[in-house]
């Protein structure tokens, strides 16, 4: 078990479940399978980091078809006007911006207002398709490595939820990076392993699942980044926004044995009306700049 950023060879596992057998793997923003795969803590750099970060699920993104989202997009669109209003200060009309992992354009719908330039960068094709037809707006099928080849600077570079999922992490932010100036900034968000909240569930952590391929604390990747010679200039915490209905849905598979009180619930569409925000103290977004 090698670990993917320090290359240390580690032998013992840091939560062991069931192996996973079948590789067929949900890989939707709003995935409900929580099936959990075995996670290495590395002895060395301390990155935990999934028996799975050696799949490729860059091709399985591509056809990735998410109606539940779509569903959901009014919530998501409350939940990115409450991120837009901690990253705007790093937003404006000299900016250009490209968004990793753009999903179905409503972030960017919403930060195109605020900055010169807009680009979303998705591999799901059916996001693409629809933000393309929702949204007057740049947005391309292709993975960073493919993309960053014809840009020569990047201004902004945001990434929501995105990194735990990368194929190629630490490759993909020195790709990144070589494209960052002084004046740039990479604003990312993603869970943190030392929370609270993490820590009293343990393995039965709800962010633990197979799409995620690595499981950052803030010390983490504090030093990765410095390794790079980048630096969190500063972190904030995310809320997250999400239909009553979309909220039971999620409890049904968290907790199974529950299922008896939340899958009736479920099934009520008039929770759909109802939005909630949730914030458990897990959820971070970093700035990031060179050195």
């Amino acid at each position: 078990m090698i670990c993917p950023s320090c290359k240390f060879t580690n032998t013992k596992y840091f939560y062991k479940y069931r192996d996973i057998k079948d590789q067929n793997f949900d890989l939707r923003c709003t995935s409900l399978d929580y099936r959990k795969p075995n996670l290495i803590k590395c002895k060395n750099c301390d990155l935990i980091f999934s028996e799975l970060s050696n799949f490729k699920f860059e091709d399985g993104y591509q056809d990735v078809v998410d109606d539940l989202y779509i569903e959901q997009i009014s919530y998501k669109k409350k939940y990115f006007e409450i991120v837009l209003s901690k990253i705007k200060k790093y937003l404006n009309k000299s900016k250009d911006v490209l968004e990793i992992g753009s999903y179905y354009g409503v972030f960017g719908s919403l930060i195109s207002k605020h900055v010169k330039s807009y680009t979303g960068l998705e591999l799901s094709k059916h996001a693409v398709d629809y933000s393309k037809k929702n949204y007057d707006l740049k947005f391309i099928n292709l993975s960073i490595k493919e993309y960053l080849k014809s840009l020569d600077k990047l201004d902004v570079i945001i990434m929501s939820h995105v990194i735990e999922h990368m194929d190629d992490v630490f490759n993909d932010i020195d790709n990144i990076k070589s494209k960052m100036s002084k004046d740039s900034v990479l604003i990312f968000s993603t869970y943190n392993m030392d929370s609270l909240i993490a820590r009293i569930l343990g393995k039965n952590y709800h962010w633990i699942m197979p799409m995620h391929k690595f499981y950052f604390s803030k010390k983490v990747l504090k030093k990765i980044l410095e390794e790079k010679n980048l630096e969190i200039v500063e972190t904030v915490s995310d809320t997250h926004v999400i239909s009553l209905k979309y909220f039971f849905i999620k409890l049904c598979k968290i907790l199974p044995f529950l299922n008896f009180l939340f899958y009736p619930l479920s099934k009520i569409s008039f929770f759909n009306k109802i939005n909630i925000k949730i914030n458990l103290g897990d959820l971070d977004i970093y700035f990031v700049k060179i050195k």
